[in-house]
């Protein structure tokens, strides 16, 4: 007998089939399950404190607001996973969805730069996949030394994100 937690939408959210949400102490798991109930609720850009609209290989654009999840510096690597398995095993990406996108930044501090990365997956009416990525380094101090090893190791990076976010998707389906 499955046990169930809090509702979405009139549906239980299965949360005891979760392993790492069980692992969990009673305020990380009210934390994580706050987060999760926000990612099924359609939010402004307004709210999502965003102003743009991300450009895309199938669609000229895409305007700010959806469905989105913010996972807060401060939680602990357990916390992050167990809201991704959750939100995972309740379906939150499904075939309706049409674009997923993961924006991370990084801070370097040895190099004084942030970089900023979005991973794309595009899913138009025809049904295959179109990933992209893109990347903004900004440098907050100007040094007189090459870029040429940053552009190298960003892309590399960039590359693995991306292989890593296609391995994803592909185990979804």
């Amino acid at each position: 007998k499955a046990a169930f937690g809090p509702f979405r939408d009139g549906v239980a959210m299965k949360t005891t089939s979760i392993a790492s949400f069980q692992a969990l102490s009673v305020d990380s798991q009210a934390r994580v399950l706050q987060e999760v109930l926000a990612a099924f609720q359609y939010r402004s850009c307004k709210e999502l404190n965003d102003t743009g609209r991300y450009e895309g290989w199938v669609r000229s654009d895409y305007p700010c607001g959806g469905f989105a999840v913010s996972i807060p510096y401060n939680w602990t690597l357990p916390e992050a996973l167990a809201t991704l398995d959750l939100l995972l095993g309740n379906n939150w990406i499904d075939w309706q969805g049409r674009c997923v996108m993961l924006s991370t930044l990084f801070f370097d501090l040895n190099e004084v730069s942030f970089l900023y990365y979005r991973l794309m997956h595009e899913t138009p009416a025809g049904g295959f996949y179109v990933p992209s990525h893109s990347f903004v380094l900004s440098q907050i101090f100007h040094f007189a030394v090459s870029p040429s090893w940053y552009i190298a190791l960003y892309t590399v990076f960039g590359f693995y994100l991306l292989c890593f976010f296609i391995f994803f998707c592909v185990t979804l389906h």
